[in-house]
């Protein structure tokens, strides 16, 4: 029921921003976990003109029986194209929110990264970011990730220079999840 749900804020979410802009993959990934709910916009425009393919994630909180969208999240390196909300994953207090396209080496070197989030009160913040140990150009890190209390599962298309398989997935421990912080 609860992914029904998540389709059913995404769907009703894209259509009223839609009108604005089209093709910002609305919806591309969610998680919910429950009062929370995350819909990733790897394509949302971010800024004033409007940058293309930067990302956003927006917060959804459910109360007295009804969704409302309570915050919206970009990443802290808003540089086109990261991708950021490509996938997230939810669990407890803690958010991660990949950006896949991001890039460190140079323009478009797409090496990706993860960004972690904490709830304090009902604001996230932003805890940290997390790269591959071994980035390499166009390895797209965090094309997909999951959370639990044993820390984050990552993976990453390509890895060409890291001497590991052209397919990798990395897993950080809980000590890299960030300060967590409970709801009122």
């Amino acid at each position: 029921m609860r992914v029904e749900g998540a389709v059913a804020i995404a769907e009703q979410h894209a259509h009223r921003v839609s009108l604005e802009v089209r093709d910002r993959q609305i919806g591309v990934a969610v998680a919910v976990a429950g009062s929370t709910a995350l819909v990733g916009a790897p394509y949302e425009q971010v800024g004033s003109p409007g940058v293309f393919n930067i990302g956003a994630v927006y917060v959804f909180s459910k109360s007295e029986g009804s969704w409302s969208e309570t915050q919206k999240l970009t990443g802290s390196d808003n540089t086109a194209p990261n991708q950021f909300g490509n996938s997230v994953a939810l669990h407890g207090h803690t958010a991660v929110v990949s950006a896949p396209a991001a890039s460190f080496s140079g323009f478009l070197s797409r090496e990706g990264s993860i960004c972690v989030f904490a709830r304090s009160g009902w604001r996230w913040n932003e805890r940290g970011v997390l790269t591959a140990s071994d980035a390499s150009p166009g390895e797209l890190f965090g094309l997909s990730v999951s959370l639990s209390a044993n820390g984050i599962l990552a993976t990453a298309l390509r890895d060409f220079l890291g001497g590991t398989p052209p397919d990798a997935a990395y897993l950080f421990g809980p000590t890299d999840l960030g300060e967590t912080s409970s709801a009122p």
